[in-house]
């Protein structure tokens, strides 16, 4: 009875932080400052309890990478103020965020089982996508994914493939869900994984992103070459070649203008190279701004608007730029430690763990709040799977 109640409340209160960390999945009307006070309330909740519970932290394989996370970005506070004079105490607030990726700790307290993170995860997905579709129809009434200052004027909207874009930034729940129904469907065909993969997949279809489309449809394929298994090895390349058929026959109609935009975004494409090179000189102006960061200048801003260098389109030389070398060398060592456990982590977390790795040039893994609690959950994942093959060989 305990345990139900404390799933039940892991439910709720897991489902509350998502609501909250995605602006209630991009609702135009949400409050930003009220959502951000509660934000940094649970900053400070998941800090005190990281600190009252540490000593209890047992069989976390990646304990130090994630204290390394949430310590290593309070550098960039000191560079910030070093390089930029701006207020130490409020890039200590902003720098907070972090505390999120203390998630992780608190999923090994409660024992928290898989199936129901992906419970949450397929909820979550299945509302997205429900709002997906109906904004389709109902637009200009589509109080969810739209930018109002940018994007509303005389009711424009982007466009791409004849759907409209709605910037939703929940990719990463679909995107896991998907691989998660993609290795079930390798192990057995079940009719609930195959609608399941549809629904998740026609889900990332609809963000309308290129590089989220091509990475999941890569990872997918490279599946073929991550299973050992023979049986499961030549099963796996009959689904792809169901796949490819369907592609074949059907591609244009579903890629055939996302294509052709990119042939003609070849502008961004060249402000995005300028963009990085311009970061990189920033980053190797000197050693407090390679090593320490440089924080969040009040100047990137201006950056952005006059020049079109924004820090969030350089993925992981943005990062770089913000938290230094220091933060970021902590990524390698989480790749290489699930390279080390390979044998253990699922097939689904591998290939999110890589899609994730190949979009890094344009959009590094985990720069928010949601995308903290997420790596969080993949981490915890991989921490279950590991320590249950190290029980059976004890």
């Amino acid at each position: 009875m305990l345990h139900t109640r404390s799933n039940y409340l892991f439910y709720v209160i897991t489902f509350f932080l998502f609501v909250l960390t995605t602006s209630c999945f991009s609702y135009i009307y949400w409050n930003p400052t009220l959502g951000g006070q509660i934000l940094r309330c649970f900053d400070l909740i998941f800090i005190f309890l990281y600190f009252r519970n540490k000593r209890k932290i047992v069989n976390a394989n990646f304990e130090r990478e994630v204290n390394w996370i949430f310590k290593l970005a309070f550098l960039s506070v000191i560079g910030n103020t070093f390089l930029y004079h701006q207020s130490p105490m409020q890039n200590v607030i902003n720098t907070c965020s972090h505390a999120f990726i203390l998630y992780y700790f608190l999923l090994h307290f409660y024992g928290i089982k898989e199936k129901i993170i992906i419970a949450i995860l397929t909820i979550l997905v299945l509302i997205i996508l429900f709002i997906q579709l109906v904004q389709q129809f109902t637009f200009p009434i589509a109080p969810f994914g739209i930018n109002i200052q940018a994007e509303t004027t005389n009711n424009l909207i982007e466009i791409r493939n004849g759907l409209f874009r709605f910037r939703i930034e929940t990719a990463c729940f679909a995107m896991l869900l998907v691989f998660f129904c993609w290795g079930q469907l390798l192990k057995k065909i079940r009719l609930w994984a195959i609608i399941l993969f549809v629904l998740s997949l026609t889900s990332i279809y609809l963000f309308l992103t290129r590089q989220i489309i091509i990475t999941v449809l890569f990872s997918i394929f490279l599946s073929a070459f991550l299973v050992k298994n023979r049986r499961l090895k030549i099963w796996t390349m009959c689904l792809l070649a169901v796949l490819c058929v369907i592609f074949y026959n059907w591609g244009d109609l579903f890629f055939e203008e996302l294509i052709e935009s990119s042939r003609d975004e070849t502008d961004n494409d060249n402000v995005r190279i300028h963009s990085a090179f311009f970061f990189i000189d920033k980053i190797l102006a000197n050693p407090i701004s390679f090593f320490l960061g440089n924080g969040s200048p009040k100047e990137a801003v201006n950056w952005g608007l006059k020049e079109g260098f924004w820090i969030s389109d350089v993925g992981f030389i943005g990062e770089c730029f913000i938290y230094g070398f220091f933060y970021i060398a902590v990524y390698p060592i989480i790749l290489w430690k699930v390279y080390k456990y390979r044998n253990c982590v699922p097939l689904y977390i591998k290939m999110y763990i890589i899609s994730t790795f190949l979009i890094s040039v344009m959009i590094f893994p985990y720069r928010t709040r949601v995308e903290f609690m997420i790596w969080s959950m993949v981490l915890y994942i991989c921490d279950l799977h590991i320590n249950n093959s190290k029980l059976k060989y004890q």
